[in-house]
């Protein structure tokens, strides 16, 4: 018994458009990044009385900034 299997399907054309779209993406999450390190550094230039007004300390600054969906009061 022989099994042939063909790839000829499975082969993805890489267009424009799915270069564009990845490049698109890329700079997304490039951006993301870029905002998170903003307010990490501004956070972190906060004081501990400031940041205990708004709800965090600093061991805490690392995890509100990934995780910005979060409220760190659990409120």
């Amino acid at each position: 018994m022989t099994i042939t299997h063909s790839t000829d399907d499975l082969r993805q054309t890489i267009t424009a458009e799915n270069r564009a779209s990845f490049f698109k993406g890329l700079w997304r999450a490039f951006q993301a990044w870029r905002e998170r390190e903003r307010i990490r550094t501004e956070l972190s230039s906060f004081s501990d009385r400031e940041l205990r007004d708004i709800g965090i300390t600093h061991g805490e600054i690392n995890y509100f900034v990934s995780n910005r969906t979060i409220d760190p009061r659990g409120i």
